[in-house]
Protein backbone atom coordinates (compact mmCIF):
# COMPACT_ATOMS: atom_id res chain seq x y z
CA UNK A 1 0.00 0.00 0.00
CA UNK A 2 2.55 2.58 0.83
CA UNK A 3 6.69 3.07 1.04
CA UNK A 4 8.52 4.98 2.43
CA UNK A 5 9.63 8.46 0.82
CA UNK A 6 13.81 7.82 0.61
CA UNK A 7 16.18 10.54 -1.08
CA UNK A 8 18.08 7.88 -2.63
CA UNK A 9 21.79 9.01 -1.99
CA UNK A 10 24.20 6.85 -5.11
CA UNK A 11 27.01 9.38 -5.11
CA UNK A 12 27.59 9.18 -8.63
CA UNK A 13 24.18 10.99 -8.95
CA UNK A 14 24.74 13.31 -5.50
CA UNK A 15 24.56 16.22 -7.27
CA UNK A 16 21.17 15.76 -8.86
CA UNK A 17 19.91 14.54 -5.43
CA UNK A 18 20.79 17.12 -3.26
CA UNK A 19 19.32 20.13 -5.56
CA UNK A 20 15.83 18.79 -4.71
CA UNK A 21 16.34 19.50 -0.88
CA UNK A 22 14.55 22.61 -0.11
CA UNK A 23 17.22 25.80 1.71
CA UNK A 24 14.58 25.47 4.56
CA UNK A 25 15.43 24.89 8.54
CA UNK A 26 14.80 21.56 9.51
CA UNK A 27 15.94 18.47 10.83
CA UNK A 28 17.90 15.73 8.55
CA UNK A 29 18.85 12.05 9.27
CA UNK A 30 21.47 9.52 7.55
CA UNK A 31 20.52 5.87 7.44
CA UNK A 32 22.81 2.85 6.01
CA UNK A 33 21.96 -0.24 3.79
CA UNK A 34 19.54 -1.39 6.34
CA UNK A 35 17.42 1.75 6.88
CA UNK A 36 18.70 2.34 10.06
CA UNK A 37 19.50 5.85 11.10
CA UNK A 38 23.36 6.58 11.79
CA UNK A 39 23.45 10.39 11.96
CA UNK A 40 20.98 13.03 12.62
CA UNK A 41 21.81 16.73 11.96
CA UNK A 42 19.64 20.08 12.38
CA UNK A 43 20.33 22.65 9.57
CA UNK A 44 19.13 26.79 8.72
CA UNK A 45 19.67 25.60 5.20
CA UNK A 46 19.34 21.75 4.69
CA UNK A 47 20.31 22.13 1.40
CA UNK A 48 23.53 23.74 2.09
CA UNK A 49 24.44 21.81 4.98
CA UNK A 50 23.79 18.07 3.14
CA UNK A 51 25.56 19.68 0.43
CA UNK A 52 28.63 20.40 2.74
CA UNK A 53 29.21 16.55 3.11
CA UNK A 54 29.85 15.53 -0.34
CA UNK A 55 31.98 18.59 -1.93
CA UNK A 56 35.63 18.39 -1.35
CA UNK A 57 35.19 15.27 1.40
CA UNK A 58 38.87 14.68 1.71
CA UNK A 59 39.11 17.90 3.81
CA UNK A 60 36.59 15.93 6.41
CA UNK A 61 38.03 13.72 9.41
CA UNK A 62 38.22 10.14 9.54
CA UNK A 63 34.82 9.94 11.49
CA UNK A 64 33.38 11.98 8.85
CA UNK A 65 34.57 10.06 5.70
CA UNK A 66 33.47 6.58 7.11
CA UNK A 67 29.90 8.08 7.81
CA UNK A 68 29.75 9.31 4.56
CA UNK A 69 30.70 6.13 3.04
CA UNK A 70 27.84 4.34 4.80
CA UNK A 71 25.15 6.86 4.03
CA UNK A 72 22.58 4.96 1.44
CA UNK A 73 19.46 7.49 1.97
CA UNK A 74 18.81 10.60 3.41
CA UNK A 75 14.99 11.69 5.24
CA UNK A 76 14.21 15.40 6.47
CA UNK A 77 11.74 17.22 8.16
CA UNK A 78 10.90 20.53 7.64
CA UNK A 79 10.34 23.04 10.74
CA UNK A 80 9.85 26.54 11.04
CA UNK A 81 13.33 27.98 12.44
CA UNK A 82 16.31 26.95 14.10
CA UNK A 83 15.34 26.41 17.56
CA UNK A 84 12.62 23.84 16.56
CA UNK A 85 15.20 22.45 14.38
CA UNK A 86 17.71 21.86 17.37
CA UNK A 87 14.78 20.85 19.88
CA UNK A 88 13.22 17.81 17.11
CA UNK A 89 17.45 16.96 16.47
CA UNK A 90 17.44 16.58 20.48
CA UNK A 91 14.75 14.24 20.21
CA UNK A 92 15.42 12.33 17.46
CA UNK A 93 18.75 11.37 18.65
CA UNK A 94 17.58 10.86 22.05
CA UNK A 95 15.01 8.37 20.40
CA UNK A 96 16.96 6.86 17.55
CA UNK A 97 20.78 6.88 19.82
CA UNK A 98 22.62 6.97 16.23
CA UNK A 99 25.74 5.39 16.21
CA UNK A 100 27.71 8.59 14.71
CA UNK A 101 25.93 11.52 17.05
CA UNK A 102 28.08 12.41 20.34
CA UNK A 103 26.76 15.66 21.15
CA UNK A 104 23.31 15.51 22.62
CA UNK A 105 23.54 11.34 22.92
CA UNK A 106 23.75 11.20 26.98
CA UNK A 107 21.06 11.85 29.44
CA UNK A 108 21.56 15.58 29.19
CA UNK A 109 18.57 17.47 28.44
CA UNK A 110 17.55 21.60 27.91
CA UNK A 111 16.03 22.94 31.16
CA UNK A 112 12.44 23.26 31.81
CA UNK A 113 10.28 25.49 34.05
CA UNK A 114 8.55 23.77 36.83
CA UNK A 115 5.51 24.82 38.89
CA UNK A 116 5.51 22.56 41.59
CA UNK A 117 2.04 20.63 42.98
CA UNK A 118 2.12 22.37 46.26
CA UNK A 119 -0.89 24.14 48.35
CA UNK A 120 0.94 27.25 47.26
CA UNK A 121 3.24 26.26 44.27
CA UNK A 122 7.21 27.27 43.49
CA UNK A 123 8.09 28.25 40.27
CA UNK A 124 11.99 27.10 39.45
CA UNK A 125 14.39 25.81 36.63
CA UNK A 126 14.90 21.86 36.15
CA UNK A 127 16.65 19.55 34.05
CA UNK A 128 14.74 16.65 35.25
CA UNK A 129 11.09 16.52 33.56
CA UNK A 130 9.48 14.17 36.60
CA UNK A 131 5.62 15.33 36.35
CA UNK A 132 5.10 14.20 39.92
CA UNK A 133 6.88 17.29 41.75
CA UNK A 134 4.75 18.96 39.65
CA UNK A 135 3.77 20.81 35.67
CA UNK A 136 6.66 21.09 33.60
CA UNK A 137 6.71 23.90 30.84
CA UNK A 138 9.50 23.97 27.96
CA UNK A 139 12.19 23.27 27.22
CA UNK A 140 14.22 26.42 27.22
CA UNK A 141 17.09 26.91 24.61
CA UNK A 142 19.57 28.19 27.25
CA UNK A 143 19.22 27.96 31.23
CA UNK A 144 19.19 31.61 31.59
CA UNK A 145 16.07 32.15 28.92
CA UNK A 146 14.15 30.02 31.90
CA UNK A 147 15.60 32.05 34.52
CA UNK A 148 14.68 35.34 32.58
CA UNK A 149 11.08 34.34 32.51
CA UNK A 150 10.75 33.33 35.79
CA UNK A 151 12.05 36.79 36.66
CA UNK A 152 9.16 38.24 34.53
CA UNK A 153 6.37 35.71 36.29
CA UNK A 154 7.77 36.88 39.91
CA UNK A 155 7.92 40.63 38.93
CA UNK A 156 4.16 40.68 37.82
CA UNK A 157 2.66 38.18 39.86
CA UNK A 158 5.11 37.25 43.26
CA UNK A 159 5.99 33.87 43.94
CA UNK A 160 7.76 32.31 47.24
CA UNK A 161 11.43 31.03 47.11
CA UNK A 162 11.22 29.35 50.44
CA UNK A 163 10.84 25.31 51.07
CA UNK A 164 8.37 26.24 54.12
CA UNK A 165 5.39 23.90 54.30
CA UNK A 166 2.39 26.38 54.06
CA UNK A 167 -0.12 23.65 55.50
CA UNK A 168 -3.27 25.58 56.81
CA UNK A 169 -2.15 24.74 60.75
CA UNK A 170 0.68 25.77 59.72
CA UNK A 171 0.02 29.64 59.09
CA UNK A 172 -2.43 29.38 61.38
CA UNK A 173 0.17 28.36 64.22
CA UNK A 174 2.06 31.40 63.31
CA UNK A 175 4.71 28.95 62.54
CA UNK A 176 7.24 31.09 60.17
CA UNK A 177 8.30 34.53 60.03
CA UNK A 178 8.24 36.38 56.87
CA UNK A 179 11.79 36.66 54.71
CA UNK A 180 14.02 39.02 53.01
CA UNK A 181 11.97 38.25 50.09
CA UNK A 182 9.07 39.29 51.65
CA UNK A 183 10.80 42.84 52.65
CA UNK A 184 11.98 43.83 48.65
CA UNK A 185 8.45 43.17 47.86
CA UNK A 186 9.44 40.07 45.81
CA UNK A 187 6.74 37.85 47.90
CA UNK A 188 2.85 38.89 49.06
CA UNK A 189 3.94 36.28 52.32
CA UNK A 190 1.62 33.36 52.09
CA UNK A 191 3.27 32.32 54.95
CA UNK A 192 1.89 34.49 57.77
CA UNK A 193 -1.49 34.81 56.22
CA UNK A 194 -1.01 37.68 54.25
CA UNK A 195 -2.20 36.13 50.95
CA UNK A 196 -4.62 34.08 50.78
CA UNK A 197 -4.63 30.71 48.77
CA UNK A 198 -7.11 31.88 46.07
CA UNK A 199 -5.01 34.86 45.17
CA UNK A 200 -1.73 32.76 44.89
CA UNK A 201 -3.41 29.97 42.61
CA UNK A 202 -4.91 33.27 40.61
CA UNK A 203 -1.14 34.39 40.31
CA UNK A 204 -0.58 31.16 39.28
CA UNK A 205 -3.10 30.77 36.50
CA UNK A 206 -1.68 33.90 34.94
CA UNK A 207 2.10 31.90 35.58
CA UNK A 208 0.73 29.01 33.64
CA UNK A 209 -1.12 31.41 30.78
CA UNK A 210 2.65 33.21 30.10
CA UNK A 211 4.38 30.03 30.26
CA UNK A 212 1.81 28.45 27.34
CA UNK A 213 2.03 31.68 25.73
CA UNK A 214 -1.09 33.65 26.67
CA UNK A 215 0.59 36.89 26.89
CA UNK A 216 -2.20 39.32 25.92
CA UNK A 217 -3.65 40.05 29.79
CA UNK A 218 0.22 40.30 30.89
CA UNK A 219 1.70 42.61 27.57
CA UNK A 220 -1.16 44.65 28.47
CA UNK A 221 -0.94 45.44 31.93
CA UNK A 222 3.07 46.26 31.06
CA UNK A 223 2.21 48.29 28.30
CA UNK A 224 -0.36 50.35 30.48
CA UNK A 225 2.38 51.00 33.16
CA UNK A 226 4.86 52.00 30.92
CA UNK A 227 3.06 54.38 29.25
CA UNK A 228 1.97 55.59 32.47
CA UNK A 229 5.43 56.15 33.26
CA UNK A 230 6.40 57.91 30.49
CA UNK A 231 3.96 60.28 30.58
CA UNK A 232 4.98 61.27 34.24
CA UNK A 233 8.65 61.26 32.88
CA UNK A 234 9.95 58.80 34.39
CA UNK A 235 11.82 56.97 31.77
CA UNK A 236 14.32 54.97 33.60
CA UNK A 237 11.26 53.03 35.25
CA UNK A 238 9.72 53.02 32.26
CA UNK A 239 12.54 51.20 30.42
CA UNK A 240 12.55 48.53 33.12
CA UNK A 241 8.99 47.44 31.89
CA UNK A 242 10.26 47.73 28.49
CA UNK A 243 12.49 45.34 29.28
CA UNK A 244 10.31 43.04 30.68
CA UNK A 245 7.86 43.52 27.34
CA UNK A 246 11.00 42.42 25.09
CA UNK A 247 11.41 39.62 27.30
CA UNK A 248 7.93 38.47 27.07
CA UNK A 249 8.36 39.02 22.80
CA UNK A 250 11.21 36.86 23.21
CA UNK A 251 9.61 34.56 24.62
CA UNK A 252 7.04 34.45 22.71
CA UNK A 253 9.00 32.37 19.99
CA UNK A 254 8.99 29.36 21.90
CA UNK A 255 8.61 26.72 19.92
CA UNK A 256 5.58 24.42 19.12
CA UNK A 257 7.78 21.18 19.06
CA UNK A 258 7.43 20.76 22.56
CA UNK A 259 4.71 21.34 24.75
CA UNK A 260 4.32 18.86 27.76
CA UNK A 261 0.23 19.43 27.96
CA UNK A 262 -0.31 18.23 24.94
CA UNK A 263 0.45 14.67 25.46
CA UNK A 264 0.66 11.82 23.19
CA UNK A 265 -1.07 11.84 20.00
CA UNK A 266 -0.57 11.03 16.45
CA UNK A 267 -0.26 13.43 13.49
CA UNK A 268 -0.65 13.01 9.64
CA UNK A 269 0.29 15.69 6.92
CA UNK A 270 -1.35 14.96 3.47
CA UNK A 271 -0.88 16.03 0.18
CA UNK A 272 -1.70 14.73 -3.17
CA UNK A 273 -2.18 14.66 -6.75
CA UNK A 274 -4.57 12.98 -8.55
CA UNK A 275 -2.84 9.49 -8.60
CA UNK A 276 -0.51 9.62 -5.61
CA UNK A 277 -0.55 11.06 -2.04
CA UNK A 278 2.04 12.33 0.31
CA UNK A 279 1.38 11.38 4.06
CA UNK A 280 3.85 13.03 6.77
CA UNK A 281 3.17 10.84 9.94
CA UNK A 282 4.64 12.34 13.31
CA UNK A 283 4.43 10.78 16.68
CA UNK A 284 4.28 12.80 19.53
CA UNK A 285 5.18 11.71 22.87
CA UNK A 286 4.25 14.52 25.76
CA UNK A 287 4.49 16.77 23.43
CA UNK A 288 7.46 16.00 22.12
CA UNK A 289 7.65 15.06 18.04
CA UNK A 290 9.92 11.88 18.77
CA UNK A 291 9.14 9.97 15.52
CA UNK A 292 8.99 11.37 11.79
CA UNK A 293 8.47 9.57 8.34
CA UNK A 294 7.11 10.62 4.72
CA UNK A 295 5.31 7.76 2.93
CA UNK A 296 4.25 7.55 -0.68
CA UNK A 297 1.34 6.01 -1.28
CA UNK A 298 0.04 5.07 -4.97
CA UNK A 299 -4.07 5.37 -5.75
CA UNK A 300 -5.38 2.60 -8.07
CA UNK A 301 -7.92 3.95 -10.60
CA UNK A 302 -10.93 2.44 -8.81
CA UNK A 303 -9.80 3.79 -5.52
CA UNK A 304 -11.23 6.82 -4.03
CA UNK A 305 -9.76 9.17 -1.82
CA UNK A 306 -11.15 8.77 1.82
CA UNK A 307 -11.06 4.72 0.69
CA UNK A 308 -7.06 5.34 -0.13
CA UNK A 309 -6.44 7.93 3.29
CA UNK A 310 -8.36 5.08 5.43
CA UNK A 311 -6.57 1.93 4.50
CA UNK A 312 -2.62 4.38 4.55
CA UNK A 313 -3.71 5.57 8.12
CA UNK A 314 -4.83 2.21 9.28
CA UNK A 315 -1.69 0.59 8.17
CA UNK A 316 0.84 3.33 9.65
CA UNK A 317 -1.17 3.01 13.21
CA UNK A 318 -1.25 -0.38 13.85
CA UNK A 319 2.60 -0.62 12.48
CA UNK A 320 3.98 2.32 14.00
CA UNK A 321 1.67 3.38 17.03
CA UNK A 322 -0.90 0.74 17.69
CA UNK A 323 -1.78 1.62 20.94
CA UNK A 324 -2.40 4.98 20.27
CA UNK A 325 -6.21 6.28 19.28
CA UNK A 326 -5.40 10.05 19.01
CA UNK A 327 -4.73 10.92 15.62
CA UNK A 328 -5.03 14.13 13.95
CA UNK A 329 -4.50 15.71 10.38
CA UNK A 330 -5.32 18.43 8.10
CA UNK A 331 -7.74 16.77 6.14
CA UNK A 332 -11.24 14.91 7.37
CA UNK A 333 -11.36 11.79 7.04
CA UNK A 334 -14.11 9.12 7.66
CA UNK A 335 -12.46 6.36 9.66
CA UNK A 336 -14.69 3.05 9.95
CA UNK A 337 -12.37 1.87 12.64
CA UNK A 338 -13.89 2.76 15.82
CA UNK A 339 -10.97 2.02 17.95
CA UNK A 340 -8.98 4.83 16.16
CA UNK A 341 -10.20 8.47 16.02
CA UNK A 342 -8.99 11.11 13.10
CA UNK A 343 -9.95 14.50 13.62
CA UNK A 344 -8.86 18.07 12.46
CA UNK A 345 -7.91 20.99 14.97
CA UNK A 346 -8.90 24.36 13.76
CA UNK A 347 -6.53 26.71 16.39
CA UNK A 348 -3.98 26.02 18.99
CA UNK A 349 -0.43 24.50 19.02
CA UNK A 350 -2.33 20.97 17.62
CA UNK A 351 -3.44 22.77 14.46
CA UNK A 352 0.18 24.58 14.12
CA UNK A 353 1.41 20.85 14.74
CA UNK A 354 -0.87 19.53 11.77
CA UNK A 355 0.28 22.75 9.63
CA UNK A 356 4.12 21.79 9.87
CA UNK A 357 3.39 17.73 8.99
CA UNK A 358 1.11 19.26 5.91
CA UNK A 359 4.30 21.28 4.97
CA UNK A 360 6.19 18.10 5.56
CA UNK A 361 3.82 16.28 2.89
CA UNK A 362 4.22 19.60 0.75
CA UNK A 363 7.80 19.41 0.50
CA UNK A 364 7.64 15.35 -0.67
CA UNK A 365 5.29 15.93 -3.50
CA UNK A 366 7.17 19.00 -5.03
CA UNK A 367 10.15 16.80 -4.40
CA UNK A 368 8.27 14.01 -5.92
CA UNK A 369 6.91 16.36 -9.21
CA UNK A 370 10.66 17.43 -9.74
CA UNK A 371 11.77 13.92 -9.80
CA UNK A 372 9.29 12.72 -11.89
CA UNK A 373 10.29 15.80 -14.24
CA UNK A 374 13.84 15.21 -14.63
CA UNK A 375 13.98 11.06 -14.99
CA UNK A 376 11.16 11.68 -17.69
CA UNK A 377 13.37 14.67 -19.35
CA UNK A 378 16.09 12.32 -19.39
CA UNK A 379 14.31 9.49 -20.55
CA UNK A 380 13.02 10.94 -23.50
CA UNK A 381 16.65 12.90 -23.87
CA UNK A 382 18.20 9.42 -24.22
CA UNK A 383 15.15 8.42 -27.12
CA UNK A 384 15.82 11.61 -28.67
CA UNK A 385 19.72 10.23 -29.19
CA UNK A 386 18.74 6.86 -29.70
CA UNK A 387 16.90 8.59 -33.05
CA UNK A 388 19.85 10.71 -33.84
CA UNK A 389 21.92 7.49 -34.02
CA UNK A 390 19.16 5.61 -35.82
CA UNK A 391 18.91 8.31 -38.74
CA UNK A 392 22.41 9.51 -38.74
CA UNK A 393 21.13 13.22 -37.83
CA UNK A 394 23.72 15.92 -37.34
CA UNK A 395 21.48 16.88 -34.01
CA UNK A 396 19.85 14.89 -31.62
CA UNK A 397 15.97 16.07 -32.61
CA UNK A 398 14.64 17.59 -29.97
CA UNK A 399 12.20 19.79 -32.25
CA UNK A 400 10.13 17.39 -34.49
CA UNK A 401 7.41 18.37 -37.07
CA UNK A 402 4.87 15.95 -38.32
CA UNK A 403 2.82 16.80 -41.44
CA UNK A 404 -0.29 14.61 -42.78
CA UNK A 405 -2.82 15.21 -45.09
CA UNK A 406 -6.56 14.06 -45.16
CA UNK A 407 -9.81 14.18 -47.57
CA UNK A 408 -12.58 11.62 -49.12
CA UNK A 409 -12.45 11.22 -52.60
CA UNK A 410 -11.28 14.40 -52.86
CA UNK A 411 -13.54 16.49 -51.33
CA UNK A 412 -12.71 18.67 -48.08
CA UNK A 413 -9.26 18.39 -48.64
CA UNK A 414 -7.06 19.16 -45.27
CA UNK A 415 -3.81 18.75 -43.90
CA UNK A 416 -2.61 19.01 -40.22
CA UNK A 417 0.95 19.95 -38.74
CA UNK A 418 1.87 18.71 -35.04
CA UNK A 419 5.36 19.09 -33.41
CA UNK A 420 7.13 17.48 -30.55
CA UNK A 421 9.72 19.23 -28.22
CA UNK A 422 11.62 16.92 -26.31
CA UNK A 423 9.76 14.09 -26.75
CA UNK A 424 6.45 15.25 -25.64
CA UNK A 425 3.22 17.15 -27.61
CA UNK A 426 4.03 21.13 -27.97
CA UNK A 427 0.50 21.74 -28.68
CA UNK A 428 0.54 25.51 -28.81
CA UNK A 429 2.62 25.03 -32.15
CA UNK A 430 0.27 22.41 -34.23
CA UNK A 431 -1.61 24.23 -37.19
CA UNK A 432 -4.49 22.93 -39.77
CA UNK A 433 -4.44 24.06 -43.15
CA UNK A 434 -7.53 24.62 -45.64
CA UNK A 435 -6.07 22.95 -49.46
CA UNK A 436 -5.88 25.98 -51.43
CA UNK A 437 -4.53 25.77 -54.71
CA UNK A 438 -5.38 21.45 -55.17
CA UNK A 439 -8.41 19.97 -56.59
CA UNK A 440 -9.08 16.30 -56.54
CA UNK A 441 -7.36 13.53 -54.56
CA UNK A 442 -4.06 14.86 -54.85
CA UNK A 443 -1.66 13.76 -51.51
CA UNK A 444 1.61 14.92 -53.02
CA UNK A 445 0.12 18.53 -54.49
CA UNK A 446 -1.66 18.70 -51.12
CA UNK A 447 1.85 18.07 -49.45
CA UNK A 448 3.57 20.39 -51.11
CA UNK A 449 1.37 23.21 -50.48
CA UNK A 450 1.19 23.04 -46.77
CA UNK A 451 4.58 22.04 -46.28
CA UNK A 452 5.65 25.28 -48.48
CA UNK A 453 2.99 27.79 -46.42
CA UNK A 454 4.70 26.21 -43.05
CA UNK A 455 8.17 27.08 -44.34
CA UNK A 456 7.91 30.03 -46.79
CA UNK A 457 8.34 33.31 -44.20
CA UNK A 458 10.00 30.98 -41.05
CA UNK A 459 13.24 31.57 -40.21
CA UNK A 460 13.26 31.13 -36.46
CA UNK A 461 12.36 28.42 -34.30
CA UNK A 462 12.87 25.53 -36.77
CA UNK A 463 12.28 22.13 -36.22
CA UNK A 464 15.12 19.71 -35.74
CA UNK A 465 13.75 16.95 -38.01
CA UNK A 466 10.66 17.10 -40.42
CA UNK A 467 8.47 13.65 -40.73
CA UNK A 468 6.15 13.25 -43.54
CA UNK A 469 3.20 10.57 -43.67
CA UNK A 470 3.80 8.56 -46.06
CA UNK A 471 6.26 7.31 -49.17
CA UNK A 472 8.80 8.54 -51.20
CA UNK A 473 5.97 10.36 -53.71
CA UNK A 474 5.20 12.76 -49.94
CA UNK A 475 8.76 12.90 -49.35
CA UNK A 476 9.60 14.03 -52.71
CA UNK A 477 6.75 16.30 -52.42
CA UNK A 478 8.12 18.02 -49.09
CA UNK A 479 11.43 18.59 -50.35
CA UNK A 480 10.45 20.72 -53.48
CA UNK A 481 8.62 22.88 -51.31
CA UNK A 482 12.19 22.85 -48.72
CA UNK A 483 14.17 23.67 -51.82
CA UNK A 484 11.90 26.57 -52.93
CA UNK A 485 12.76 28.65 -49.35
CA UNK A 486 15.77 27.31 -49.16
CA UNK A 487 15.56 25.03 -46.41
CA UNK A 488 16.66 21.75 -48.19
CA UNK A 489 19.13 19.82 -47.05
CA UNK A 490 19.31 22.00 -43.88
CA UNK A 491 16.20 20.63 -42.10
CA UNK A 492 16.48 16.81 -41.75
CA UNK A 493 13.74 15.14 -43.68
CA UNK A 494 12.25 11.45 -43.60
CA UNK A 495 8.72 9.91 -44.51
CA UNK A 496 7.04 7.09 -42.52
CA UNK A 497 4.92 4.53 -44.84
CA UNK A 498 1.99 3.00 -43.00
CA UNK A 499 1.68 -0.94 -43.31
CA UNK A 500 5.26 -2.05 -43.45
CA UNK A 501 6.67 1.45 -41.13
CA UNK A 502 9.13 1.69 -43.45
CA UNK A 503 10.97 5.08 -43.04
CA UNK A 504 12.78 6.76 -46.26
CA UNK A 505 15.11 9.41 -46.49
CA UNK A 506 15.89 11.36 -49.34
CA UNK A 507 18.03 10.32 -52.64
CA UNK A 508 18.05 6.49 -50.74
CA UNK A 509 16.14 4.45 -52.68
CA UNK A 510 15.95 1.65 -49.94
CA UNK A 511 14.39 2.50 -46.28
CA UNK A 512 16.31 2.55 -43.16
CA UNK A 513 16.36 -0.26 -40.89
CA UNK A 514 15.18 0.43 -37.96
CA UNK A 515 14.13 -2.43 -35.00
CA UNK A 516 10.72 -2.58 -34.65
CA UNK A 517 11.02 -2.30 -30.91
CA UNK A 518 13.09 0.50 -30.82
CA UNK A 519 12.04 3.67 -28.62
CA UNK A 520 12.94 5.54 -31.56
CA UNK A 521 10.94 4.14 -33.85
CA UNK A 522 8.15 4.07 -31.07
CA UNK A 523 8.72 7.97 -30.97
CA UNK A 524 8.27 8.51 -35.01
CA UNK A 525 5.13 6.23 -34.65
CA UNK A 526 3.77 8.29 -31.94
CA UNK A 527 4.15 11.43 -33.72
CA UNK A 528 2.72 10.25 -37.11
CA UNK A 529 -0.61 9.06 -35.27
CA UNK A 530 -0.77 12.27 -33.65
CA UNK A 531 -0.60 13.87 -36.82
CA UNK A 532 -3.33 11.72 -38.71
CA UNK A 533 -5.59 12.27 -35.57
CA UNK A 534 -5.11 15.77 -35.38
CA UNK A 535 -5.36 15.59 -39.95
CA UNK A 536 -8.94 13.62 -39.19
CA UNK A 537 -10.28 15.37 -36.54
CA UNK A 538 -10.40 18.69 -38.61
CA UNK A 539 -11.44 16.81 -41.48
CA UNK A 540 -14.60 15.36 -40.22
CA UNK A 541 -15.60 19.05 -38.58
CA UNK A 542 -15.28 20.47 -41.87
CA UNK A 543 -17.49 17.21 -43.75
CA UNK A 544 -19.30 17.88 -40.91
CA UNK A 545 -19.94 21.74 -41.42
CA UNK A 546 -20.59 21.50 -44.81
CA UNK A 547 -22.98 18.87 -44.60
CA UNK A 548 -25.21 21.02 -42.42
CA UNK A 549 -25.02 23.69 -45.43
CA UNK A 550 -28.66 24.05 -47.58
CA UNK A 551 -28.51 25.30 -51.30
CA UNK A 552 -31.59 27.63 -52.87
Amino acid sequence: MFFHKKNLINHKYLINEISNIPKDPGVYKFLDKENKIIYVGKAKNLKNRISSYFINKEAHGIKTKKLISEINNIEITLVKDNFEALLLENNFIKNHQPKYNILLKDDKSYPYVCISEERFPKIYTTYKNDKIKGKFYGPFLKKKYAEEIIDLIREVYPFRTCNYNLSEKNIENKKFKPCLEYHLKNCNAPCIGLQTEKSYLESTSSAINILKGNFSEVKNNLKSKMKSLSDEMKFEEASFYKRKLDLIDNYQKKSIIINPELGCFNVFGIDYTEDVFFINYMEVKNGAISFSKTFIAEKKIEERNNEVLEKIFFEIITLLSPNSNQNISNIEINFSHKKYKITTPEIGDKKKIVLLAQRNAMNAKQDFLEKKIKNSAKINSSITDLLQKDLSLPHPPDHIVCFDNSNLCGTNPVAAMVCFKNGKPAKKFYRRFNIKTVLGPNDFASMEEVVFRTFENKKEDLPNLIVVDGGKGQLSSAIKSLKKVNLYPQIPIISIAKGLEEIYKPEENLPICINKKSPSLKLIQKIRDEAHRFAIEFHRKKRSADSLKTTT
